[in-house]
């Protein structure tokens, strides 16, 4: 998993995801693994991440795992750092494969569904 590479483009409004962010159960965390260190997930999209965890470098493509469901589904993705802001990651994905994009378009689905019931219990 150490594949690392330098990449040039400037970060600026350009580089926001635009795409719904869901942000993952606390009791059931998306972990994301980049050369043999942990991070938090912060939130998720079908374009991209933010995280928190060890000292990454800004502008940079990584070869990273994504570990959804306690595990069950693990992704392998390429995520360029298009920002650090606040001690937070945040990432766009890149060169996804159709399956790789389909899980995490259903893992996002599944989450907005969660927080839909989640309020319409609380409204009840």
């Amino acid at each position: 998993m150490q594949h690392t590479k330098r990449i040039n483009f400037a970060v600026n409004d350009d580089t926001s995801r635009n795409a719904y962010r869901v942000t993952p159960d606390h009791e059931d965390p998306v972990v994301l693994m980049i050369e043999g260190r942990v991070f938090r997930v912060v939130d998720i999209s079908a374009s991209g991440l933010s995280c928190t965890g060890p000292d990454l470098d800004a502008d940079m493509r990584y070869r990273a795992k994504l570990l959804l469901r306690d595990g069950d589904w693990d992704v392998c993705v390429h995520l360029d750092c298009v920002a650090i802001r606040a001690s937070v990651y945040h990432f766009r994905f890149v060169e996804l494969d159709t399956p790789t994009q389909e899980t995490l378009h259903q893992y996002v689905l599944d989450r907005q569904k969660q927080a839909i019931r989640r309020l319409r219990s609380a409204q009840a």
